[in-house]
Order: structure tokens, then C-alpha cells, then sequence
């Protein structure tokens, strides 16, 4: 057997048909290439969980467990992207899907505002006494704004520029 031989076999194989959904075609190479996909996504998640773990634990910036949340977050979102992806290359068409998931989703942050709010604020906090700790400065101008004074008291000697 040569070798054009064994990829042409190959090639039949991965050319199996396993199932047809929505006029699409599913093969035994789109379901290899999708298990591939998945491996990938999940491997990556991970890595960039990990990643932004490892960033703040060696700058001491934050307590761990502040930055646990969103890293979390962060590893949900690139597997549900990749496994979105992976289900499109299957042949489920999700496009209806992702927009009522868009639109739940904006309801949701209108219905969770304040718990957003308070999360976001306590992660502010947990940063700002980090930086206290660590002895960061970080300086603003004070500025005083007073509404209830007059912002222009008099139009008296401005000009029109010609």
C-alpha cells in the first residue's frame, strides 16, 4: 500500500457522513475537528485564567481571592465563545440563540445594576488598599465646584474675535 493510497483511505474515512443537520452535513473529520476545537478552548481557558492569577500574585497588587472572580469570569467567557464556535462548526446555526442571549443578557444587567454596582466597588476597594498597603500614592488635584454661585457673573469685557 503506498502512501497516496493510505491518505486516500484516510481521506474516506474522515469523509464518513455521521449526520445531517439544517441542510448541513456532519462528517467524521467535522467531528474530529470539533473535539479538537473544544480541547483547544478549554486548554486556553485555563491559561488565561492562570494568567491573570499569576499577574496579580506576582505584583502582590490584589488578595487572591478578590482576583479569583473575575478570572473565573474570564475562563467562562472564552469557553462559552469557543464551545459557540464549535457548535456552529457542527452545523447548529446559533445566531437566534446568541441574540436572545444578548438581549437576556441586557435585561439581566439592568434587573442586577446594584449587586454590578457593589461588586465593581468592592473590587475598587480591595485595589485601593492594596495600593495603600504597598504604599502607592496616588494624588488628585482637589477641586472645589460650588452650583450654587454663579458660573459667569458679568459678560462685561469679552470680545467677539472677527
Amino acid at each position: 500500500m503506498s502512501f497516496q493510497d493510505v491518505m486516500r483511505e484516510i481521506s474516506q474515512f474522515l469523509g464518513t457522513p455521521l449526520y445531517t443537520t439544517g441542510g448541513t452535513q456532519g462528517t467524521v473529520g467535522t467531528a474530529l475537528t470539533v473535539a479538537f476545537m473544544i480541547l483547544v478552548t478549554w486548554w486556553l481557558s485555563l491559561l488565561l485564567s492562570k494568567a491573570i492569577l499569576r499577574a496579580f500574585k506576582r505584583r502582590n497588587a490584589v488578595d487572591q481571592n478578590a482576583v479569583r472572580p473575575y478570572a473565573r469570569a474570564a475562563q467562562l467567557f472564552v469557553l462559552i465563545a469557543g464551545l459557540g464556535v464549535a457548535l456552529n462548526t457542527l452545523g447548529f446555526k446559533l445566531t437566534a440563540v446568541f441574540a436572545a442571549g444578548g438581549l437576556f443578557a441586557v435585561a439581566l444587567g439592568f434587573a442586577m445594576k446594584n449587586i454590578a454596582e457593589n461588586f465593581v466597588s468592592g473590587l475598587n476597594e480591595a485595589i485601593w488598599w492594596s495600593l495603600k498597603d504597598a504604599g502607592i500614592v496616588i494624588a488628585f488635584p482637589q477641586v472645589d465646584v460650588h452650583f450654587d454661585e454663579p458660573v459667569v457673573e458679568s459678560l462685561k469685557g469679552l470680545h467677539r474675535a472677527r
